[in-house]
């Protein structure tokens, strides 16, 4: 029955490989995925960029020709019906040039409303997969279940520390020998640990966490750049509900506007929520001002940084759960977490208003808007959507970060759990105390790590 504990505590570490799918996926897939949706923004920028000086072009020139139809067919192959090149004259003239300005109005905010689209489906996508397999009616609602989780991860973490403290204090100030060695070597506790877990492969795992080999578990002990970083994103959360809230104003103003109406420029008002929208966000992160694309690529490159990094600190084993408890609160993610939850709404929020400006735009698409006001509007509504589009991207590459960082907490908790249990176990089994008795507290203290990493484990997806 021990043996068979001894074997189900280090059996557990053998989900060790596992850990880069752990940690980078929550829900139904990987948070950078959905920037897949947004990259082809810059080539639907870059399209619009292209109809808009055809349709300069055509206006200089006071006529159509069929060299401008046929670029507008390289740029938009449904334009004009797709008729032959024979409908158009060889030189610039008046035939179907009122037709062709029309066609490429209306391409351009037809294209303009496809890259609203891209951003709404950008926004779905990250709500499923916030929300994964769970029954969540929301992904605020997921997101508070992913504190809660971590919430509970935190107080398992502290029974351990409580428990290998008990441990310690049973052997404290005596020395410990190994009943199985002929020469009755004595050890102290890290040495008798040290003696025992180093000729299989599982007890080199746990000699390893124990020297802090895995670089982010380092990182995370010792204070490293990238664990302080992600330390900073309950502000960043929280300054995005501000800024959140500010774009979902202008937003909200733009989209109820009258495009067809000449007067709409007119109005500073108007041309003032058009910037704004046409501006990138900008938070105070670690100090400073920045665009949250910046925010992104530092979290990246320490991300990077830190998994590339070969490191080595040994730390005592009666220290372990107490440095990590107070590397847990440091952080503190569920902070992140929670002001991310009260994200979440804003987004939704954010995301209707632009449904509402896509149906909106749609109409334009058939009707085929011209003149100078809505040239205007379109340039810099245009501007507005793919800036837009970046911004949201990069919010949501950071929540995937955040996201990825609390599973590695979660998998180092667990995993120092399932490793303390091993070690209680076998210090119990083969540790004798200096009088020759057995260590009969950590033989008590191992059945109840087991029973905390069975409890850790249901966290550990």
């Amino acid at each position: 029955m021990f043996n068979q504990r001894l074997n189900d505590a280090l059996d557990f570490d053998q989900d060790w490989e596992l850990a880069p799918q752990i940690v980078e996926t929550v829900g139904t897939g990987v948070a950078p995925d959905v920037l897949e949706d947004l990259d082809g923004l810059a080539a639907l920028e870059a399209r619009i960029e292209d109809l808009a000086v055809l349709r300069d072009a055509l206006l200089d020139t006071k006529g159509m020709s069929q060299q401008f139809a046929l670029e507008a067919q390289r740029i938009l192959p449904e334009f004009d019906g797709q008729r032959p090149i024979g409908y158009y004259t060889a030189s610039p003239s008046a035939t179907r040039y009122n037709v062709a300005l029309e066609e490429l109005s209306a391409g351009i905010w037809s294209l303009i409303a496809a890259g609203i689209a891209a951003v709404i489906y950008a926004i779905v996508k990250f709500f499923k997969w916030i929300m994964g397999s769970k029954e969540a009616k929301s992904a605020a609602e997921a997101v508070k279940d992913q504190a809660s989780q971590l919430e509970e991860v935190q107080k398992l973490l502290k029974r351990c520390e409580t428990l290998v403290g008990e441990g310690v204090a049973s052997t404290d100030g005596q020395y410990i020998y190994l009943a199985d060695k002929p020469s009755r070597e004595i050890f102290s506790l890290d040495k008798a640990i040290e003696a025992l877990f180093k000729d299989s492969p599982h007890d080199l795992r746990i000699s390893q966490f124990l020297r802090s080999k895995d670089p982010f578990f380092y990182d995370l002990v010792h204070r490293g750049p990238y664990s302080e970083e992600m330390a900073q994103l309950g502000h960043f959360f929280k300054d995005m509900q501000v800024i959140l809230r500010q774009r979902l104003g202008a937003l909200q103003a733009v989209s109820r506007l009258n495009l067809t109406d000449e007067s709409t420029t007119a109005d500073a008002a108007n041309l003032r929520a058009l910037d704004t929208l046409g501006e990138p966000m900008v938070v105070t992160f670690k100090h400073s001002e920045q665009t949250l694309a910046d925010i992104k690529s530092q979290i990246f490159s320490l991300a990077h940084e830190t998994s590339v990094m070969e490191v080595e600190a040994p730390l005592s084993f009666d220290h372990l759960f107490r440095v990590m408890s107070e590397a847990f609160n440091r952080t503190d993610v569920v902070e992140s977490l929670q002001s991310l939850q009260t994200t979440m709404p804003l987004l939704e929020n954010l995301k209707d208003e632009l449904v509402r400006m896509e149906s909106t735009l749609g109409s334009y698409t058939r009707d085929g808007q011209k003149g100078e006001h809505s040239t205007m509007i379109g340039s810099a509504l245009r501007k507005a959507v793919f800036v837009l589009g970046q911004d949201i991207g990069s919010m949501i590459t950071i929540t995937g970060e955040l996201m990825a960082f609390q599973n590695r907490l979660m998998y180092m908790a667990s995993s120092a759990a399932g490793f303390a249990t091993a070690i209680a176990i076998r210090l119990s089994r083969a540790g004798r105390n200096q009088d020759g008795g057995e260590l009969a507290r950590w033989r008590a203290v191992g059945a109840e790590l087991e029973s905390v990493t069975k409890a850790l484990r249901r966290y550990v997806k």
